[in-house]
């Protein structure tokens, strides 16, 4: 059995599941379908594992990638397995793929998913929020909430409804809400 090692440098944007994913997908592009064989990969990732068994149709682009190249061997006679291993436990090949991993320089050319785009956006809007709301000192509700926590969009929502009719109330007197809209 030979063993072949390489490491790939991704985007910065890029999340540790998409790293995950891609080493998956270049690993399955090894196989030759020529050669139909058993094959088991071994991964320490159960996030992936995860995303595998419950694919749908809105997953991870790579776990579509992996889907498809899964079907394509197996279609070519191909027995794949994967398989969990726990990480950090002193395994050598462990050892071995995590300093290949952390010394790789080579970069390789990929479309950043959108899921990761997003994540890093959202992160840089809350940092630049967030810097903007520590120069607000002389609010007094900074010296309430001095860390900005985003919302979901549900909660947020709910909030302006509770407002909204306390205000009511609390302005107008009115203890009963005769216009009561649910979405």
């Amino acid at each position: 059995m030979e063993d072949n090692m390489c490491g790939n440098r991704l985007d910065n944007c890029c999340s540790i599941f998409t790293a995950e994913v891609i080493a998956l997908y270049r690993t399955l592009q090894l196989i030759d379908p020529q050669t139909p064989r058993k094959y088991c990969i071994y991964t320490d990732s159960m996030s992936v594992l995860e995303a595998l068994e419950n694919y749908n149709d809105r997953c991870h682009p790579v776990v579509c990638d992996i889907i498809d190249i899964t079907s394509q061997l197996h279609g070519n006679g191909c027995d794949i397995q994967f398989c969990w291993k726990p990480s950090h436990l002193g395994i050598t090949g462990n050892e071995q793929m995590d300093i290949a991993a952390r010394s790789a320089t080579i970069d390789l050319p990929l479309t950043v998913p959108l899921c990761d785009m997003k994540r890093v956006i959202q992160h840089h809007i809350n940092s630049a929020w967030q810097e903007s709301w520590n120069l607000q000192t002389n609010n007094k509700l900074h010296c309430v909430k001095p860390v900005i926590v985003a919302r979901p969009v549900m909660t947020i929502w709910l909030h302006i409804v509770h407002t909204r009719f306390m205000h009511r109330h609390l302005l107008l007197g009115e203890r009963e809400c005769s216009r009561m809209y649910f979405l």
